[in-house]
Order: C-alpha cells, then sequence, then structure tokens
C-alpha cells in the first residue's frame, strides 16, 4: 500500500516520484512529438510554487519510455474510438435511444472515454445502460426504490466494496461474485486508499490512549509529529490540537444546527487538509449546493468543484435515511459536466465527495472513464470521534483524510497541465 511517506519523504518530492505514484496521469496526458518534459516541468513547478511543498527536486522520470507509452496509449484510444459509437449513437448496439424524462439529461462523456467497459468477458457498460433504462421506466411510474436506481436516472452508478450502501450493488446491477469482485478490484487498483506511515500511526494511537487516561499529556503526544516522516503530519497535529467535540444531547437548539456541528466538530477535524492558495479557495455553505468544497480557481476561467461536502449532525439521521448521498453523488456529477463544458475535459479527471452523516463520513470519488457511466467509488468509511475517549478512531481518519487530500492535489496538478496544453 502506498504511504504519504512514501510519495512526500524529505528531498524526495519531484516529478518522478509523482510519476511512480499515478504513471496514468502523465502518461495519457503527453502526447507524441511534443515537448512533454518542458510542458509538464512548467505544471510540477507551478504546482509546487501553489502549495507551498518545500522539499521539491528535480529528479525526472523516463521520458523516452513515457514518449514511446504514450504514443502506443494514443493509438490504442483511437483504435477503440473508432470502433465505438458516437455519443449522439444510441446505448448498445442492437437497440434504440434510451428514453429519457425531458428533466433527465443524457449523462455527457469527455472526447476521451467513446469506449465501453468490459470485464472478464462481460460487456458492463451494457449491464449498466439497460440497468439505468429499466430504473426511468420504473421512474416514471415513481416506483424507485433503491439508491442504486435512483442513481443510475442520472447515470451514476455506485460500485462499492465497503458495504457503505444498502442494499448490495452487485445484487441490484445482477453481476455474478466473480464478475464484481473483479470490477471493484480495478476500482481498488485505480484509488487506492494512502495509508499512515508505521511511526505517525504508532503517535496517533499514542495521542488515543492518552486520551482515555489522561488528557493532559495529548496537545505534547500531537508535537512529537515529524514533518520529516510524513507530508501530512503538520495537518494531522493541527488537527489534533484543533480538536472540539459536538454535544448532541445540548438542551440548546443551537447547538444542534448543522452550522454547529460543522464548527465544532467537522472542521476542526479537517481542515487542516484543506489549504487555500492562490488557485485553490474553500468555501462554506451554499457553493455548488454543498455544505462545504474545495474549488480551482484560475483568473477569468471559471471555478471548478475538487470536493464537495455534505454534512449532516447526528440528530437529523437517527431514522436511517440518506436523502444527501444521491444529492452529493448528483453534484459530483454536475461538477463533472462543468469541466467538460469549460474544456477541462480528460479521462484522469475526478471529483472527490465527502458524506458526512453524523460521526459516520464516507469518502467517494467520481470519474468518466468509460461512456456514460459516472463510476461512484466509496474510498473510505471513518468516524469522527465523539469525544476523548474515542480517539481509536483517527488512524483510520486521518488515512482517509490523507487519501483526500492527495488526490484533490493530483487533481489539481492534472487541471495545470491540461491549461498549460491550451
Amino acid at each position: 500500500m502506498t504511504t504519504v511517506g512514501q510519495i512526500f519523504k524529505e528531498s524526495a518530492v519531484s516529478l518522478k516520484r509523482f510519476h511512480d505514484t499515478v504513471p496514468d496521469v502523465i502518461l495519457k496526458n503527453s502526447k507524441k512529438g511534443e515537448d512533454n518534459k518542458r510542458i509538464w516541468g512548467r505544471c510540477f513547478k507551478a504546482a509546487v510554487a501553489e502549495l507551498n511543498i518545500k522539499n521539491y527536486t528535480k529528479e525526472q522520470p523516463d521520458w523516452e519510455e513515457i514518449e514511446k507509452k504514450a504514443t502506443s496509449s494514443k493509438r490504442g484510444r483511437e483504435e477503440a474510438a473508432a470502433s465505438s459509437p458516437t455519443p449522439d449513437s444510441s446505448p448498445t448496439p442492437d437497440s434504440s435511444p434510451t428514453p429519457v424524462p425531458s428533466s433527465t439529461p443524457i449523462p455527457s462523456t469527455t472526447e476521451s472515454t467513446n469506449k465501453r467497459w468490459k470485464v472478464n468477458g462481460v460487456e458492463v457498460s451494457e449491464a449498466l445502460l439497460e440497468y439505468r433504462k429499466l430504473s426511468i421506466e420504473k421512474g416514471e411510474r415513481k416506483m424507485l426504490g433503491t439508491y442504486q436506481e435512483e442513481l443510475s436516472v442520472n447515470g451514476i452508478f455506485l460500485f462499492d466494496d465497503l458495504s457503505s450502501v444498502h442494499p448490495d450493488s452487485s445484487l441490484e446491477y445482477g453481476f455474478d461474485n466473480d464478475t464484481w469482485e473483479a470490477i471493484t478490484d480495478e476500482c481498488k487498483t485505480q484509488y487506492p486508499l494512502v495509508a499512515l506511515s508505521e511511526k505517525t500511526e504508532a503517535i496517533v494511537n499514542k495521542f488515543a490512549k492518552a486520551g482515555k487516561k489522561n488528557y493532559k499529556e495529548c496537545s505534547g503526544i500531537a508535537k512529537e509529529l515529524s514533518d520529516d516522516e510524513d507530508e501530512i503530519n503538520s495537518q494531522i497535529r493541527e488537527s489534533l490540537i484543533s480538536m472540539h467535540f459536538y454535544s448532541s444531547k445540548s438542551s440548546k437548539k443551537a447547538d444542534q444546527l448543522e452550522s454547529t456541528f460543522s464548527m465544532s466538530a467537522v472542521c476542526p477535524l479537517m481542515l487542516s487538509f484543506l489549504d487555500e492558495t492562490h488557485l485553490l479557495t474553500r468555501k462554506g455553505t451554499g457553493f455548488f449546493f454543498t455544505d462545504l468544497s474545495m474549488n480551482f480557481e484560475y483568473g477569468a476561467m471559471p471555478t471548478e468543484g475538487l470536493l464537495l461536502v455534505e454534512i449532516k449532525p447526528p440528530y437529523k439521521v437517527h431514522n436511517g435515511s440518506r436523502p444527501d448521498l444521491v444529492k452529493l453523488a448528483n453534484v459530483m456529477k454536475d461538477s463533472m459536466d462543468k469541466m467538460v463544458e469549460d474544456r477541462i475535459d480528460d479521462p484522469e479527471i475526478t471529483v472527490l465527495g465527502l458524506l458526512v452523516e453524523g460521526f459516520r463520513c464516507t469518502l467517494f470519488v467520481m470519474d468518466l472513464h468509460y461512456q456514460g457511466i459516472y463510476r461512484l467509488v466509496p474510498l473510505s468509511v471513518f468516524f469522527i470521534p465523539r469525544d476523548r475517549n474515542d480517539f481509536s478512531v483517527l488512524p483510520s481518519c486521518y488515512e482517509a483524510l490523507g487519501t483526500l487530500q492527495f488526490g484533490w492535489m493530483a487533481l489539481y496538478i492534472c487541471i495545470i497541465m491540461l491549461l498549460l496544453q491550451e
């Protein structure tokens, strides 16, 4: 498993390290005959400056090898595009266009994703688009019964092997166990969870034990986190020191408001992982119709949402309903569509989403690698500490937040690269 320490070791932040960690980003966005080394060098230098990374080196990947693979990859995409239907074609070769209610837009597709998803000989795209067609018909009769059906009407499909959503998606979509395992394995390989280093995890666990026995020691333990070990240690340290606790038993109505829960429990824990720069801004309630968002802004260019967060306080989720799940997924899709419309059009573009339901949090990523298929993939389920006796949840919490930070940083770098190629 990739660790934050492996990516951001002292004197190891380089274009080579970035390529070794996420090779598809450079490979799929490099073109034959262009000075890819110069283009990517400018891109990465700008990102290092914006993200205020101090431990940057000029170590380069093997550009000759990238040139060969990029040429092969481009040829493969051209052949796939030539053999696949155009975006205006019917969803399946032997069927007429899916009937879509006027209020339901047909899923868009990026320039490079005119391809179908096939796993172990199974036409996954065809099966999912057929599921969507049936869901639309059920929706017209007001008979949608599951989250998967409701999401599919808008072209969104949930690939969940964390049991984060009920009912199980494999049963909903009708795939056999082997096919479903292959599908989710592809998603997990593409979006791995970033782990803490052993030393960082040990300090966080030490902090958790002190929380139960001697809370006064916690502040000193947090300061033991060294920036030389993990790049996110400064964020973890700030998060630990800033942590407050939300009182769900408060008799005051104001203490049970969503904004109060956000300010007392969510923001102190997470905001250190959402640093703002000249090109990255953090928005509060209302932007993109979410409770919190991390956004890319570049000159006169339209603002793009990189991370979208929906928050519900504990007392609003006691009945087990999850309306914000569908809301968040649809807003993530809207954000992706906006990037495509704004010419940030690339198969590597993703959007992150964080669903906070009381103390339970689910981190999602959405992509559009295949024509008409918005893949919604849960990366982690973690929990906000309820009080100082609940600090044992922090290691998994910080793994998820580290993954979140690395995810929007990688997307940010990809967007800069696309802008430089304009």
